[in-house]
């Protein structure tokens, strides 16, 4: 108490003293005690040693000896000093950030600073983030312009270095620059709110002295991501091209690997695909298939808009969306523009995804014509049935025609047989009607040629007429195609009408004949000179269906002479026969050759053993049948009776007894040959010798009888 100090810090000088009062000595020795030396020099000289000259004065003004004390320095490196935000109070080293998923990586130490009180330059400084969350998206990265240092991140630890590329010592302002842009990032699309991010910076100086360790708080703020869709990882992707042809089945317009994704779910709400531009038809159309899946069409889809409705997994929106396709079904479609079609999907926050392009180009292509034999749009075919006999039209006359979408005329139209079975017999022909066309037949072909509008030619194709002319045409049905070639030089598809044919079974022939004019023969019969042939020797029997004659009949019209008269043949191989004297037929049967009957009729002969027969001219009527149809024709035989001698025949069986009751009674007249007188006599019983077979009448002795009359 009662002193003071003061220091001179211009003169290095320490003073002591009195303030008012007279102290004791020990009170200053007790002062000098606590003499200290100090150095606030960071970077403080070790050399030379300090040295301090101490004295002290009395009251009466002597000065005491002057000790000295060494005092050797020895300097201590300083930590470097880190401030992650030097705009705030001292002594508060930390910052915090806030990280939004919608925008992206945020600057962590915008404001920081770098010091050391005793270095100019540091060794490496380095940032962590000591608890990451969303593994491998994650990162920390800051720009080395302008320095010469680089950067390396390390994710599995979450750790950015920064240093010299050369591992060389720069300068603290270079590391201050570059923590300054600093930065987080996290790429997940749904980033771990859960926890802030705590990042830590470390430097380290030339002297291997590490910093304080500041550290960086960050908020996370995810967002709802909209869901991505790609339609192709293609060189068109996200988007997708496709080609329609005309005619084509649909087409895909999404690649096979087509996807839809979502970070925040696993649902999705709807999708819209639509023909946007570009539809210059009114038969276009999208499809998909929802077969196995949650998803449903909305009331307001329609064939060139798709509104589906879920919610469902994404696997499934997926599974739909690569069914996607486009067709288009018009006969004769435009070409431009190029059809725009439009997909979005929407997830179950409203958040819709980025509009995907399917670009369709569609390809019309020149349609060949089509032939409708029997009508359209449905029936190019058409059956009808040949009855032989009566030519057949081979196509619906009321409803057969050509159609082309392309084109108003047809150049050739050709009609064939593909299965020519009668040559020679079978034809086909068609009536012009009038128009500028040329019409052959080359078997199996008829050709139609001429260009001309459809309609002329439709008129031309109904009256195509199918015939053959063969007495027994093969029965196979008939194959008759159809084709037509336009003005464009194409040629339809085949159509084809299948023609039954129907064969009749003819009439066979029967020529009594032969060579000779005329189908019957007239014979003549003549009395006692024996049989006569009913028929010409070459007798004529043609059956064009059967290959056999099955029977063979001939009846006499009428038979005036009764028994005495009949029809009769010698025995035939293979042929057997009967005369029926009640229906005067004679029947020849069993299954033989035309040439086996033909000679049977010319052996079979007409007899008449009647002494005086009826004159009348006798009509004999053959028919033969053979496997399944019969015919027939006339014969005339013409009686010629002649006038015979008397004629005694005793030796008849029939007449025997009556010749006997005669005899008994029987008279004579002898002609006396002298005076030539009749004389009669009577024939006496005992001269007539009756037998069981014979009459035996003893006459008179011829000298003395010239004749002898039997009366009865």
């Amino acid at each position: 108490a009662g002193m003071t100090s003061s220091y001179d810090t211009a003169t290095g000088t320490l003073r002591i003293e009195s303030t008012g009062v007279t102290n004791t000595l020990s009170e200053f020795a007790t002062v000098l005690s606590t003499l200290e030396y100090e150095n606030q020099d960071d970077r403080l000289s070790e050399t030379p040693d300090r040295t301090v000259r101490t004295y002290c004065v009395d009251d009466t003004a002597l000065q005491s000896n002057a000790p000295i004390t060494t005092i050797q320095l020895v300097s201590v490196d300083d930590a470097p000093e880190v401030d992650l935000d030097s705009t705030d109070a001292p002594g508060v080293f930390d910052s915090s950030a806030s990280f939004d998923e919608d925008v992206g990586a945020v600057d962590i130490a915008p404001n920081a600073s770098v010091s050391d009180v005793d270095s100019d330059d540091l060794r490496v400084c380095v940032a962590r983030i000591t608890n990451i969350l969303n593994e491998g998206s994650e990162s920390l990265t800051a720009n080395t312009a302008g320095t010469n240092l680089v950067t390396t991140f390390d994710s599995s630890t979450g750790t950015l270095v920064i240093q010299s590329a050369s591992g060389s010592n720069q300068p603290i302002t270079a590391y201050e620059r570059v923590l300054q842009t600093l930065e987080y990032v996290n790429s997940s699309d749904n980033p771990d709110d859960s926890e802030t991010r705590q990042i830590v910076v470390e430097c380290i100086d030339d002297q291997n002295q590490v910093s304080n360790l500041p550290v960086s708080v960050v908020t996370i703020t995810p967002r709802n991501d909209a869901p991505e869709l790609v339609l192709s990882t293609g060189p068109s992707g996200p988007n997708y091209s496709a080609i329609f042809t005309e005619g084509d089945n649909p087409v895909a317009i999404v690649d096979p690997t087509a996807e839809l994704t979502d970070p925040d779910d696993v649902n999705i709400q709807s999708c819209t695909i639509e023909i946007a531009s570009g539809a210059a038809d009114t038969v276009e159309q999208l499809s998909v298939d929802i077969t196995g899946t949650s998803i449903t069409f909305d009331a307001s889809s329609t064939p060139e808009q798709l509104v589906l409705n879920g919610p469902a997994p994404i696997d499934q929106w997926n599974q739909v969306l690569r069914s996607a396709a486009y067709e288009n079904t018009a006969v004769d479609p435009t070409d431009t523009p190029d059809r725009v079609i439009e997909f979005v999907c929407v997830d179950p926050s409203n958040e819709p995804s980025p509009t995907r392009i399917a670009t369709v180009n569609v390809i019309p292509v020149n349609q060949k014509p089509v032939v409708f034999v029997d009508s359209a749009p449905n029936n190019r075919d058409f059956s009808t049935t040949f009855t032989e006999g009566t030519p057949a039209l081979l196509s619906n006359p009321s409803s057969a025609e050509v159609t082309d979408v392309d084109s108003s005329q047809v150049t050739e139209c050709q009609v064939s047989i593909t299965n020519l079975f009668d040559v020679g017999f079978e034809s086909l022909t068609a009536n012009a009607n009038g128009h500028s066309v040329v019409i052959t037949y080359t078997a199996p072909t008829l050709s139609i040629v001429g260009t001309i509008d459809l309609a002329d030619m439709n008129e031309i194709l109904r009256s195509v007429t199918y015939n053959n002319i063969d007495d027994d045409p093969d029965p196979s049905t008939r194959q008759i195609s159809w084709e037509c070639t336009d003005d464009s030089n194409l040629t339809s598809d085949q159509s084809f009408t299948r023609l039954v044919i129907n064969p009749q079974n003819d009439l066979l022939t029967i020529d009594l004949n032969g060579a000779s004019a005329g189908t019957g023969h007239t014979s003549v019969f003549t009395e006692d000179q024996g049989p006569v042939e009913v028929t010409d020797f070459d007798v004529d029997i043609v059956d064009v269906d059967n290959e056999n004659i099955i029977e063979c009949t001939l009846q006499l019209a009428s038979t005036p002479d009764g028994t005495d008269e009949s029809l009769d043949m010698p025995d035939t191989v293979g042929i057997s026969h009967v005369y029926d004297a009640a229906t005067r037929t004679l029947t020849l049967s069993g299954a033989a050759s035309e040439s086996a009957y033909e000679s049977a009729l010319a052996s079979v002969v007409y007899n008449n053993i009647d002494h005086d027969p009826d004159t009348t001219t006798r009509n004999v009527a053959v028919q033969c049948t053979g496997q399944q149809n019969s015919s027939s024709t006339a014969d005339i035989v013409v009686i010629i009776p002649v006038n015979d001698a008397p004629k005694l025949d005793l030796n008849s069986s029939d007449s025997k007894r009556w010749w006997i009751s005669i005899l008994k009674m029987m008279f004579a007249f002898v002609v006396n040959v002298q005076s030539h007188v009749p004389i009669p006599i009577l024939v006496l019983l005992p001269y007539v010798t009756v037998t069981p077979e014979t009459v035996t009448l003893l006459l008179i002795p011829p000298h003395l009888v010239r004749a002898l009359t039997v009366l009865h």
